[in-house]
């Protein structure tokens, strides 16, 4: 690691009342990295990774530890105020708990009486705001199965601390019932115009059909050779 990392991350500030060759003899013996040596007329003053303190302090009986810089010295300082630590961690625990608490739920459908009963029936399930965020699908699919005799179709989804529901009640839904049946043809003609919502179309545009063909299938088969069932629209 280059030395303005170092100092980036942090190291100890060292003084140590001894001579520069018993330092450096030190040094080669223990395989330590200083830096910024400076020798005073009583004592030499150097900087040294955090994780040789420990070394450092044994070997040195008159080394002094007089700070540690870098962001590792502003952490040991901040941890000596405990005050400090308590509002990061309240901070922290607030963060977590508004951010994953719902505090509005927005409806949108075809009828304000469903809106009062969709509203209600979270109410009785303990989706009042402001909740706890859960499972939302659980949720969706809950509401769902209480409300499948009045509402059609819903949608649930979430943006930010809000909760958005859109529905369709079954009085305004257009519900259509697909067909497994043949289309065949009633009489003979050259296909004009022809298209396929659901099934397997065998005849193309221009083609000259007979009363009684097949035009639509209810059966393709896949990949496998095997036949599968469809619904023909």
């Amino acid at each position: 690691m280059r030395r303005h990392d170092q100092t980036a991350i942090g190291m100890d500030v060292w003084e140590a009342a001894v001579s520069s060759k018993h330092l450096y003899r030190l040094v080669k013996q223990r395989e330590w990295t200083l830096y910024e040596i400076q020798e005073r007329a009583d004592c030499i003053r150097f900087c040294a990774p955090i994780l040789q303190r420990r070394d450092i302090g044994r070997c040195l009986e008159a080394a002094v530890l007089l700070k540690t810089t870098g962001m590792i010295g502003f952490l040991f300082r901040q941890m000596r105020r405990p005050q400090r630590i308590l509002c990061v961690l309240s901070s922290i625990v607030l963060w977590f708990l508004l951010s994953h608490t719902i505090f509005a739920i927005s409806l949108s459908g075809d009828q304000e009486e469903s809106k009062t009963l969709i509203l209600q029936t979270l109410n009785d399930m303990g989706y009042a705001p402001p909740f706890y965020d859960r499972d939302m699908q659980e949720m969706k699919a809950e509401l769902r199965k209480q409300l499948e005799n009045e509402i059609a179709w819903m949608e649930v989804s979430k943006q930010g601390s809000k909760y958005y529901i859109q529905f369709t009640t079954k009085e305004f839904a257009h519900i259509e019932s697909l067909s497994q049946n043949e289309l065949i043809a009633q009489k003979d003609g050259v296909i004009e115009h022809f298209e396929v919502q659901h099934g397997n179309k065998l005849v193309a545009i221009n083609d000259f059909v007979h009363a009684g063909d097949v035009l639509v299938s209810n059966v393709l088969t896949d990949s496998h050779n095997e036949e599968q069932p469809l619904y023909v629209k």
